[in-house]
Formats: C-alpha cells, structure tokens, sequence
C-alpha cells in the first residue's frame, strides 16, 4: 500500500455537507431524545441514534481531495481516484440531475463530470451553484495540468 498526501479541496461539497447535517442530526435527536425521555427498554431509539450518527459521519467524509498524483472524489458509499500519471484527465462541468429535482437537468445547479479514458463519471455530490463548480473544476484542471507536467 503507498502512503499518498491527500488534501481536501475546501467548499467542495457544501451543499453536499448541508444535507448530512440536516439529514443526519434530526434521527440523533430523535434517538437521543427517545432514548433519555421515553421508556429506553426498546433498543430502536439508540439505533435511530446510530443511523443518524452513520449518515451525518458519512456525509462529511464526502469530498474532493487532491493527491500527489491527481485527484480523489469520495462518496457516499465508495471512492474514486483519477491518476494524471497515467492517462489524460478532463474535468468539466455539466447540469446537475439528481434526487434534489426528481433526475431532470437544472438550470441552477451544476456538477462535476471527469473523463478519464474511456471512463465518463458524474459526481452528484459536488452539486453547487454554477459559478462555485465552474471555479472548482478550473482549479482542478490546473492541479492535473501541474501533477502531469
């Protein structure tokens, strides 16, 4: 296994990290609250407490990280690593389609798409406003342009 530096790119995924604070804390509340206020005998209040606690933590690992080498993009449930070194990486932006306006493109909302090969790939997490992902993936593509020269 290498040991690669990774420095995360910050304002990423901010929409992103909104909604696993919100998503996230209202089940810690309600479990907490169920648990300390209500009668504890049943083990559902703590679980609900754990589920939030899954999301919330999982939501915030989420984000864009720069590597020696080129640029990682966390998810939700996996990771995704583009190695400049070894093949040609564009990184664009595209209309945002999602759960957020039921799989329809958004004149508002923009993400980030990386071309990497043959490999096409949407990252629905960096969803933000168009002027915020159209600078994200400028410095992106500048630091692919420097980890490849």
């Amino acid at each position: 296994m290498t040991n690669r530096r990774e420095s995360r790119v910050a304002g990423a995924c901010t929409l992103n990290h909104i909604f696993a604070t919100l998503v996230g804390t209202v089940p810690i509340l309600l479990g907490l609250g169920g648990f300390l206020f209500e009668d504890s005998s049943e083990g559902y209040w703590i679980g609900l407490a754990i589920l939030g606690g899954v999301v919330l933590a999982a939501g915030w690992r989420t984000g864009i990280y720069l590597t020696d080498s080129g640029v990682a993009f966390r998810g939700w449930w996996h990771t995704r690593t583009f190695d400049a070194t070894e093949c040609k990486v564009d990184i664009s932006t595209v209309p945002y389609y999602g759960y957020l306006n039921w799989g329809m493109e958004s004149a508002t909302f923009a993400m980030l798409e990386v071309k990497s090969g043959t490999t096409i790939a949407r990252f629905q997490f960096t969803v933000g406003s168009w002027v915020r992902v159209k600078k994200t993936a400028e410095f992106l593509r500048g630091h692919i342009l420097q980890v490849s020269a």
